[in-house]
């Protein structure tokens, strides 16, 4: 599928417009790429000021969002990126976080995506399966989880194919590209320190993990709102008074009665409150206890011993109720292991390019 073509987004345009002609030109990049896909375009904001979420440096930790509960479904940006007078980091968040919008359509329209396994962890990844970047996990589950994986990916390819072969923009670009590749290097080696070399095989467990628990759990909240309507509806049944009439023909009055020769009352207590006046009532708290335990034995026998069926098919179609805002975040700290760790592997690759090309010079000059 070819990328759309907005002339504004080339570096030397961008670099002469305001801020509210350059988000109009990643508004007709959206309006152009939605209808590709077949898809409702995202409506393309500012992340308002206050909502913003900065670093201990004042850079943005949160660089953009997806919202797909808005109408229309919302991304925004952080302001001092729109603010640069280069284009490339807008850009790519824009079609990270607009992957983001057709992952969440296709999980609604499977047959748009041809891709059916795919399809699935996204399905289970879009909702109930989502690792948010604050989450109790570590920070590289929500960096390599399959939908936000796949979205980094489409994004850096995107940005890529648009700058340098179609814009050609060989004079600032490749130092955005040169940042981005050390970025992503960085975050292989903290996900190896943290999860292990197969880290994105473990954040998917993860996410398939996280999904299924918390089917398990709305599954047992299911069970127990239906057991708490049940015995709701039981305890405003009317109740029809139970006349114990053995003292007296037609007294009506409980047995050992001031009515039938007085003497001591033998028998069983009446419900607190009743008084003497229209018989022995049954208790409604005696009648619930001999029912609710009937219910339960019902309802958990036929609903919760399938604790480990999938959800519907229908799991994801309302978008509004599963699929979760979805954010481009970086993460603020490093432990002092994961710095040592990232920093020394990275000076390694570094020594061993310069080797390379060290050793490329020499061969050039003996050549010669």
């Amino acid at each position: 599928m070819p990328i759309p073509i907005i002339k504004n987004l080339k570096a030397e345009n961008w670099a002469e417009l305001n801020s509210d002609q350059r988000m109009k030109a990643l508004q007709d990049l959206e309006n152009e790429l939605a209808t590709q896909e077949g898809r409702e375009p995202c409506l393309i904001e500012l992340i308002p000021e206050g909502e913003r979420v900065l670093d201990k440096k004042g850079k943005p930790f949160l660089q953009g969002s997806y919202d797909p509960r808005k109408n229309p479904p919302l991304i925004v940006i952080d302001p001092s990126i729109i603010l640069s007078d280069q284009p490339y980091l807008a850009v790519e968040i824009f079609f990270h976080e607009a992957r983001h919008a057709y992952q969440d359509y296709a999980v609604q329209h499977p047959e748009i995506h041809n891709d059916s396994a795919e399809f699935e962890v996204w399905r289970k990844n879009n909702g109930a399966g989502y690792i948010d970047s604050d989450s109790k996990l570590n920070f590289s589950y929500y960096r390599w989880q399959p939908i936000e994986n796949d979205a980094n990916e489409v994004g850096r390819e995107r940005t890529e194919e648009l700058f340098v072969e179609i814009f050609q923009d060989e004079k600032s670009y490749p130092v955005h590209r040169a940042a981005k590749l050390k970025e992503l290097d960085s975050d292989k080696l903290r996900a190896q320190f943290n999860i292990g070399p197969n880290f994105e095989e473990k954040a998917k467990e993860a996410v398939l993990e996280k999904h299924q628990k918390n089917l398990e759990e709305n599954h047992f909240k299911s069970i127990f709102d239906k057991n708490k309507e049940r015995t709701s509806e039981i305890s405003s049944f009317p109740v029809k008074p139970i006349i114990d009439d053995s003292g007296g023909s037609g007294s009506g009055l409980p047995k050992g009665g001031p009515d039938n020769g007085g003497g001591s009352d033998s028998s069983p207590s009446t419900k607190p409150g009743s008084g003497s006046s229209g018989g022995s009532e049954v208790s409604l708290d005696n009648l619930q206890q001999s029912t609710e335990p009937t219910i339960n034995e019902q309802v958990i026998g036929s609903e919760a011993t399938n604790l480990a069926v999938e959800a519907p098919e229908n799991e994801s179609v309302s978008k509004s109720e599963t699929a979760e805002s979805h954010g481009n975040t970086k993460e603020e700290n490093l432990s002092e292991g994961e710095d040592v760790f990232i920093d020394t592997v990275l000076e390694q690759k570094t020594a061993t390019a310069l080797e390379v090309e060290t050793e490329k010079g020499v061969e050039a000059e003996k050549g010669a």
